[in-house]
């Protein structure tokens, strides 16, 4: 309800490609939750428009600053990168795919 009141029409997730491999990272499982979403009160929209797409080809294609992106990451095991998990050894994968060295 809080959407609605701010006059949100769609809310954008951050799904790439490889988070296919899990149900709720598949074009299906967004299409579904748009369907949902549409029949509220709102008729809000959700989309995953990076989905087709690698995490390297998005993070070239937005040119988000490497200061910006060495922050981020999805670690499964703490509130900061713990260097040890799935979602650490992604971020590093990616990092070196981008010509960055690991941290």
């Amino acid at each position: 309800m809080r959407a609605i009141a701010l006059e949100v029409s769609e809310l954008l997730m951050g799904s790439v490609r490889s988070d296919g491999l899990h149900a709720d990272g598949r074009a299906e499982f967004f299409g579904k939750i748009d369907l949902l979403t549409r029949m509220q009160e709102g008729e809000i929209r959700v989309s995953a428009p990076a989905i087709s797409m690698s995490s390297v080809d998005l993070v070239r294609t937005s040119g988000i600053d490497i200061s910006v992106l060495a922050w981020a990451h999805s670690c499964h095991k703490s509130a900061y990168a713990c260097g040890q998990c799935r979602g650490c050894f992604k971020h590093q994968a990616v990092m070196a795919e981008l010509g960055y060295e690991p941290y």
